[in-house]
């Protein structure tokens, strides 16, 4: 009789245990999904402030030229007061670890000073695809400039732009 019931349970555990294992499987890939799932809304709002930019009544093109040990660098800015700001940038310089990008926005006027408005890092090619806000109380953008700072950002640039434009 004891053998008569060992056999399903034998049957019984190993269906249970590649049920566990099925499981665990799709459990996993539910978080690979969800990863997914979430990296794809946040491109798709990226994307969608990019055209909203590009589409805006106020916008304008800035041409930025790479500069010192960037003579390579080249990149465009599309600037939105209403919208934001738009910024695809080539040819940068490898950076250290310890060392970002960060954007700047300049107003007008000859007094003006350059306001920060993010740190950001390239892809192993060298390019920069961002888009971002404008930062708060900026009005009128006369140019845009990008330098090597440490990680973290700087309040005052620390080196002359790698890449830098002015508006027209």
């Amino acid at each position: 009789l004891s053998r008569m019931f060992a056999q399903p349970t034998q049957v019984l555990r190993t269906e249970l245990l590649a049920t566990r294992d099925s499981v665990a499987a799709m459990a996993q890939r539910i978080e690979v999904l969800r990863t997914q799932l979430m990296t794809t809304r946040t491109e798709a709002a990226r994307l969608a402030n990019a055209v909203n930019v590009l589409r805006s009544g106020d916008m304008i093109r800035v041409d930025l030229r790479g500069q010192g040990s960037a003579p390579q660098a080249t990149g465009r800015a599309f600037v939105s007061q209403a919208t934001g700001l738009v910024l695809r940038a080539v040819h940068l310089p490898k950076l250290a670890s310890n060392r970002t990008y960060q954007l700047w926005v300049c107003p007008p006027g000859p007094a003006a000073t350059p306001i920060r408005a993010g740190v950001f890092g390239p892809d192993a090619s060298g390019s920069l695809d961002l888009t971002i806000p404008l930062p708060p109380g900026v009005q009128v953008v006369r140019a845009v400039a990008l330098t090597e700072e440490p990680t973290g950002g700087s309040v005052k640039a620390t080196t002359a732009p790698l890449l830098i434009g002015a508006t027209n």
